[in-house]
Parts: C-alpha cells; structure tokens; sequence
C-alpha cells in the first residue's frame, strides 16, 4: 500500500499520509502545515519538489508560523538554466533519473 499524489492531490496525500501512517510520495506539492513543530506520522511522507516549481513554494512564508511541507522534503533542480517552470509529473519523474539524484532518492522509509 502507498499513497501518490501530484500537485494538490500532494497536498493531501501528505496529510492523509501521516493521519494513517501509509508510505506517502507528494510529487510538486505545495506547503500545507503551518508551524514548525513536528505532528505525529510525518516520517511517512517524502515530498519531491523542484526548486523552479513556484508550487512548491506556496504559500509564500510570512510572519512567525510559517507553512511548511509535511515530511521529508527532496529538492531538485533541473541541469542548466530553465527558462519555464516544469510543474508536470513527467518532468519530475525525469529529473529524478539524472544520476546525481540516484542516491538521494530513498529507497525505503519510514524512518
């Protein structure tokens, strides 16, 4: 069993994922927990996120409790400059193939 989810269906499998403790993947999700303490489940989700994806940025930080992602957060970033934001999953799913991320990719979890 495992929960995937892409953009705001991210958004959600990181909540339903640390609820009922099930592996979770959040493709190019945006930030949904306000706060920095940690709530119980996180270690459940791993979030992919893309540094050129204005989604994963929002909502923008403002104040003292700032939004956050729930769980393990892996930053990507495209090889040479990108002129576009590349918010697709087929984009995502190809840059995590490029050998630098091969080992940053956890194979297991939760931790």
């Amino acid at each position: 069993k495992a929960i995937v989810g892409h953009s705001l269906g991210a958004a959600s499998a990181q909540i339903v994922g640390k609820s009922l403790k099930v592996p979770t993947i959040a493709f190019a999700s945006p930030k949904v927990l306000r706060g920095k303490t940690k709530v119980a489940g996180e270690g459940w989700v791993a979030n992919f996120l893309r540094r050129d994806d204005t989604v994963c940025h929002m909502p923008p930080g403002i104040g003292r409790n700032k939004y956050r992602h729930i769980g393990a957060t892996y930053w990507m970033s495209p090889d040479g400059v990108n002129g576009g934001e590349d918010h697709r999953i087929d984009n995502y799913l190809s840059i995590m193939k490029a050998p630098r991320y091969k080992t940053s990719v956890p194979k297991t979890w939760p931790k």
